[in-house]
């Protein structure tokens, strides 16, 4: 099976941007997650901020449950009602799928079109029903190791 594409650094730096929205969309990130009382609330309002600032139509954030290798959602952005209870119930396995396979490798990972990789099948009637066609999944990571991983789709 093909690998996918994995993101690299820009060989020059992007053009600059007429105003600072993404430094302000990390300051009020970075100010959530310190003043957050919970760290499911930190997790929300980051990917409220996040999605539309990356461009995305919907995103979830997986943890790891404990020691095992499976990671469940605790936010979610903008799935419709009926899918909801679908999330809150998936399970991602690490090393499978987008976000498992970024916890596993710890790195970014790129699906430039869910129609085009075999790998992705299960996604496919997901991705039909809600309208996208890409994912990016990024680990999430701290001071004890990995954490989980977050999904823009």
């Amino acid at each position: 099976m093909p690998r996918r594409k994995r993101w690299q650094l820009p060989d020059r730096p992007p053009a600059p941007v007429a105003d600072d929205s993404t430094g302000r969309v990390l300051a009020e990130i970075a100010h959530a997650v310190l003043n957050a009382s919970e760290a499911r609330d930190a997790y929300q309002f980051a990917l409220d901020r996040a999605c539309p600032a990356v461009g995305a139509a919907l995103g979830a954030v997986f943890l790891l449950e404990g020691a095992a290798e499976v990671m469940r959602p605790v936010a979610a952005h903008n799935w419709p009602d009926r899918w909801r209870r679908w999330l809150g119930e998936m399970r991602v396995r690490v090393g499978f799928g987008p976000a498992g396979e970024a916890a596993a490798e710890r790195r970014l990972i790129e699906v430039g079109d869910v129609f085009a990789d075999p790998a992705l099948e299960d996604w496919q009637d997901v991705a039909r029903e809600l309208g996208f066609h890409d994912i990016v999944s990024v680990p999430l990571a701290g001071p004890a190791g990995l954490a989980g991983a977050a999904s823009f789709y």
